[in-house]
């Protein structure tokens, strides 16, 4: 089962079919189970784990009982379809009311379907990190809808996951939009909602993970770190391996973030081949690209050039513009590490030009930090106070522009006389300019994960 790479296939998120043959299944484990049910991979490493369980030889034939469960499994598909669709076709009904009137279409019994409510959290999730808005405003959709659909027990289980995975959504699309104190308020009402809840659940693990997030956004970076850990724990519990995958690299790219590479090289390689570039574009590529610069810090120079080449093949489902610039500078900072200066500094000026253009004075002293290392190390000191009078121009009005002249300086005591900057200067610089700067409430390099 190890080597599955997820549960993809024509159920997606969807569960209600076979929730209603197998109705004592836990809550948030269809999609999971569905799936054992149609991979062949994970069908069979499931009957011999079973056999290797059972010692006296008492154990039924489970092969043949998965063989009968098997029959089911084509209805099964049949109904989910069906179901979707018109889900789908609601859907579609539900949007061609003005945004404020949508809410109040739920009390037409047509559009009480848990297929709908599924389509409305899917939704939501895939369009948190291009439209934050909209992924709030189907969420709050999705909340209203479980109200009605769970009003005969609204505070059985059922109905306090589903209130409490709307809120971890509209928490996490909040963050996105730079409203940390409205994603708190949003996350601490998930958190209310599953106190009513038994045991440990993808919604309460889900939770760490889209805390954490917001707290490495506010420099909270010990207690985003032990959240993003426990989520990781969490979800390898629940045997959601491309979840777990998932949260075990942000892990590690905060562990590169606070110096800690040989962590961070754990992390990131451990979870990188469960990551699915499809679903997570910015994620896998993210990770790559950071486990290259960590090798190529701890002198793995080969290995790194290796996972480099393989990350050039995730690229393309890379589409966002904002995010292709953050991740070009982090390829030029991988491509310093290995010897190539000209191609770095053409990928990080013309990252820096971009960061400009956004007006994002953090990220622009960050990548000219990277840039002016470049520069010193191939003989250029002297354009380096260039990079210094872009910034001054541009952002003349930024109360934190002392910030940038306190690192010009500290950068030219580093620099005068050498022909390289000392290897950890920048990294550790780097630090502390995201401290100071997150200090002086800027968000720094947000991350677009959903």
């Amino acid at each position: 089962m190890r080597e599955c790479r997820g549960a993809k296939g024509p159920f997606g998120e969807h569960g209600v079919a076979l929730r209603a043959v197998l109705p004592d299944l836990p809550a948030g484990q269809d999609a999971a189970f569905l799936h054992l049910l149609t991979c062949p991979l994970c069908h069979a490493s499931t009957v011999l784990l079973l056999e290797e369980e059972t010692d006296d030889g008492e154990a039924p034939d489970y092969s043949l009982l998965w063989q009968q469960l098997d029959k089911r499994v084509p209805q099964l598909i049949e109904q989910a379809a069906d179901q979707m669709a018109e889900a789908a076709a609601l859907f579609q009904d539900l949007r061609a009311y003005p945004p404020g009137q949508q809410g109040k279409v739920f009390a037409e019994p047509r559009f009480h379907s848990r297929f709908l409510l599924d389509l409305l959290f899917e939704k939501s999730r895939a369009a948190q990190p291009l439209d934050p808005e909209s992924a709030e405003s189907l969420a709050a959709l999705a909340a209203q809808l479980g109200l009605r659909l769970f009003h005969d027990d609204p505070e059985g289980e059922e109905a306090a996951l589903c209130q409490a995975r709307a809120a971890n959504l509209a928490g996490n699309a909040r963050r996105l939009r730079g409203q940390a104190k409205a994603a708190e308020s949003a996350l601490g009402t998930a958190a209310h909602f599953l106190a009513f809840t038994w045991g440990q659940s993808v919604e309460s693990v889900s939770l760490c993970r889209y805390l954490g997030l917001l707290r490495w956004e506010e420099g909270r970076l010990d207690e985003a770190e032990a959240l993003l850990r426990q989520s990781a724990r969490g979800f390898g519990e629940l045997m959601v391996p491309c979840e777990e995958a998932a949260s075990r690299a942000l892990l590690g790219l905060l562990c590169l973030e606070r110096n800690r590479t040989g962590r961070a090289i754990r992390l990131l390689q451990a979870s990188r081949q469960a990551l699915d570039p499809e679903a997570r574009p910015w994620l896998t590529v993210r990770t790559g690209l950071s486990l290259a610069l960590g090798l190529a810090e701890a002198g793995r120079s080969d290995q790194a050039r290796q996972v480099l080449a393989e990350t050039a093949r995730h690229a393309p489902w890379v589409t966002d513009e904002r995010e292709e610039t953050r991740l070009h500078w982090l390829e030029g900072r991988v491509l310093a590490r290995l010897g190539q200066p000209e191609e770095a500094r053409r990928l990080l000026d013309t990252s820096r030009l971009h960061l400009i253009s956004e007006y994002r004075l953090p990220e622009v002293v960050l990548c000219s930090l990277d840039l002016a290392v470049v520069l010193v190390a191939t003989g250029r000191t002297s354009e380096v106070p260039r990079l210094l009078w872009d910034i001054e121009e541009t952002f003349a009005a930024e109360p934190a522009l002392e910030v940038t002249r306190r690192m010009a300086r500290d950068f030219s005591a580093a620099s005068i006389g050498t022909s390289e900057v000392q290897p950890g200067y920048a990294a550790e610089a780097a630090f502390t300019l995201r401290r100071v700067f997150r200090l002086r409430g800027y968000r720094i390099e947000p991350l677009p994960f959903a």
